[in-house]
């Protein structure tokens, strides 16, 4: 399974002890940008990974479950996989976590350093800015990036 993610900066509510994965650039970059954006610091960029984790250290994220149960129609999805797969982290949530260090050495296939929505001078900073924007998880955004993103190889 290939996951790109980026660092929790705990800016976010979180369960401590777990670090969180996700299939979508988009939601990488969007996590990324948060802490930067609420230090307003232009000088940190973002960090993405694209690792390939084996199945069994992944779980559901259920951190972000518990937020979604806050929306009525997502909650009824839900409610009818209970409790939730991998498989359904990844479709409601977009994300999973697992509870231990990762080890960069073993499951890194490339990275990539880019500006947040702060670097409005950076040649990225556009397709960035549209990432992090992006609610829809478009597929096509998803490719663009995934073709437009300077990734370098481990």
């Amino acid at each position: 399974m290939l996951i790109e993610f980026t660092l929790n900066l705990s800016t976010v509510p979180t369960t401590n002890g777990f670090i969180y994965l996700t299939n979508r650039i988009s939601n990488a970059l969007r996590y990324g940008n948060i802490p930067i954006v609420i230090r307003f610091d232009v000088s940190i960029r973002i960090c993405i990974f694209k690792l390939k984790m084996p199945d069994n250290l992944l779980e559901p994220d259920l951190d972000e479950f518990n937020y979604l149960m806050l929306n009525d129609d997502i909650k009824l999805k839900i409610q009818n996989n209970n409790p939730p797969t991998v498989k359904d982290s990844l479709e409601f949530t977009r994300s999973v976590r697992v509870s231990q260090d990762i080890e960069l050495n073993k499951y890194l296939l490339s990275f990539a350093e880019l500006p947040s929505t702060l670097q409005f001078d950076d040649p990225l900073y556009k397709l960035v800015k549209k990432a992090v924007e992006d609610k829809r998880y478009s597929e096509d955004l998803q490719n663009e990036l995934m073709k437009q993103i300077p990734w370098t190889h481990a």
